[in-house]
């Protein structure tokens, strides 16, 4: 094929109609998708324009003559999806499952986690946690592991993706002892019973109330989509440290806290029941204050079939353990956990 002049190439887009016909049909051209660029043989035609696509759409086509001339040179951008809005939060955009305003009448406050508080934290499990051979770690070894996890979550990459947000709501340090490898629901049992004790001691005038005493055993597992088996994983070959952040998924249906776990880093695990029930045996003055308190979904795990999970909820008189529907409620939250 013979190459165009450009008088005959000037004739050729005055019969077209004039310059700006011409634009949009080589703007609406394609390039074939076998069309192999010599430069580039790796690419196939449909990658070339992909990519032209989107740095058009970056940088503007008005700017393209000065980019070609040296006159201008494109930035370009990691394309980092935000997590974690400011105050916190779980940003839900996106999410194919329900979600609902959070209830900020419900809310939690921040424990003291110092030499002090860690070591009243480490004698409430040590009267209430009780399972063969249990050694919890020493408090020197909660506080090296713990302050790695807020290490870790101070990195560059959790800024860029608001995950370091996490602290900007109250974060709990759990911890536990091994726990001897057995049926799930069955432990679960047992730390929601050392829940329900640390509770009434610090409420003596009020009722815990386990909706399921009985029923756990052989009818709790994990929810398909959940990372919670690393969870257990880690907590039947040694003791564990974490960090909980316990109203950052508050407004979300359980389908969504599943879906939210899947956006996040890998090392994020989506809050369970062995956690949620320490954490309530470290913090029963927080986690169960009264009625403004926020229920604690347990959504990595599912009840007896899966349009059931769990939940602790407490009242001005009581703290009922019961199983849940799906639904979204602004005055419930999952929680995020970081291991150490």
């Amino acid at each position: 094929m013979r190459t165009l002049t450009r008088k005959e190439v000037a004739i050729l887009v005055e019969l077209l109609g004039g310059d700006e016909v011409a634009r949009v049909m080589v703007n609406r051209a394609r390039l074939p998708e076998d069309w192999i660029h010599p430069k580039y043989p790796d690419l196939t035609g449909g990658q070339v324009e992909a990519f032209l696509n989107i740095a058009l759409a970056k940088i503007g086509a008005e700017r393209l003559p000065d980019i070609l001339a040296g006159r201008l040179m494109p930035k370009w951008e990691k394309n980092v999806q935000l997590l974690v809005d400011k105050n916190g939060r779980c940003i839900p955009d996106g999410l194919l499952s329900n979600v609902v305003g959070a209830n900020r009448n419900f809310f939690q406050n921040q424990p003291t986690l110092d030499t002090a508080g860690i070591t009243a934290l480490l004698a409430r499990h040590k009267e209430y946690c009780h399972f063969p051979c249990a050694a919890f770690p020493s408090v020197n070894e909660i506080e090296t592991r713990y302050a790695a996890i807020l290490q870790w979550l101070n990195l560059p990459e959790n800024e860029e993706n608001g995950a370091k947000n996490l602290l900007n709501v109250p974060h709990f340090l759990g911890v536990l002892p091994q726990i001897p490898a057995g049926d799930h629901g069955a432990i679960l049992e047992s730390l929601v019973e050392a829940a329900g004790r640390s509770y009434i001691k610090q409420f003596p005038n009020r009722k815990f109330y386990n909706n399921l005493r009985g029923q756990l055993v052989d009818n709790v597992k994990i929810a398909d989509s959940a990372r919670y088996g690393e969870f257990v994983r880690r907590a039947t070959t040694g003791s564990l440290v974490w960090a909980s952040f316990r109203t950052c998924l508050q407004g979300f249906s359980i389908p969504a806290d599943r879906e939210q776990e899947a956006r996040m880093p890998s090392r994020f695990i989506l809050s369970g029941g062995w956690d949620t029930a320490a954490d309530i045996i470290g913090y029963p003055e927080i986690l169960a204050r009264d009625f403004n308190t926020p229920g604690l979904d347990i959504a990595a795990l599912q009840f007896g079939s899966a349009v059931y999970s769990l939940c602790f909820v407490a009242g001005g008189s009581g703290l009922d353990f019961n199983h849940r529907y799906l639904a979204a409620y602004g005055d419930s939250a999952g929680g995020l956990l970081l291991l150490g």
